[in-house]
């Protein structure tokens, strides 16, 4: 009985050893893409707060992509801003606002030819405005909208940090692809006033 048990625990440790363990690569590859899968599940109703509206509309689970307001009459009511569909350009399986940026960043990040590089709005925000001024289709919020019209006013283009985020372009506004907490996603220096792109 006793060789019996520890050949079960031979076999058990062999298995264990030889089980694939995820890469950090792979982690993060799953991370990044499992978002936009999430994201993108919530396209349908992206700006709706009511609670009873979305479960009536997904029927309680999620269980396949919807376009904007889909179930909803077409719509979804953004708190302060009303009824109306916010993302005209998109359809089942798209971005909304916040997959579209992500996916901004990613370009930016795979088209340097130095990874390891700080990240450099000189570079970053003339492909983000580009991507933002092109066949967008997702909502383009407030602070994207001031942050798209300064610029093209000439405002300047410089880095002030502090505690909790990096002022862009010298702006009042701030965009979500340019604002990087260091040590949370994006930034991962050594101090909260380092901005550096991750270290996969």
């Amino acid at each position: 009985m006793k060789s019996v048990l520890v050949l079960i625990a031979a076999v058990q440790c062999l298995c264990t050893s030889c089980a694939d363990v995820p890469t950090k690569e792979s982690r993060i590859r799953g991370a990044f893409f499992g978002s936009l899968v999430a994201d993108a599940l919530t396209l349908g109703s992206h700006y709706e707060y009511d609670a009873p509206t979305i479960k009536k509309a997904y029927g309680g689970t999620i269980s396949r992509y919807m376009g904007p307001g889909e179930m909803m009459g077409g719509s979804t009511h953004g708190v302060g801003w009303g009824r109306r569909n916010y993302h005209p350009g998109q359809k089942a399986g798209d971005q909304t606002d916040y997959g579209e940026q992500t996916i901004v960043i990613l370009e930016y990040l795979a088209q340097r030819k130095n990874k390891k590089d700080a990240i450099q709005l000189k570079d970053l925000i003339p492909h983000w405005r580009k991507r933002l001024e092109g066949d967008w289709g997702a909502w383009k919020d407030s602070q994207t909208k001031q942050t798209l019209q300064q610029l093209s006013q000439g405002a300047p283009m410089q880095k002030k940090q502090s505690w909790w985020w990096v002022e862009c372009n010298g702006l009042e506004t701030c965009r979500s692809t340019c604002c990087l907490r260091p040590g949370e996603g994006h930034g991962s220096g050594s101090s909260r006033r380092d901005v550096h792109t991750p270290k996969f």
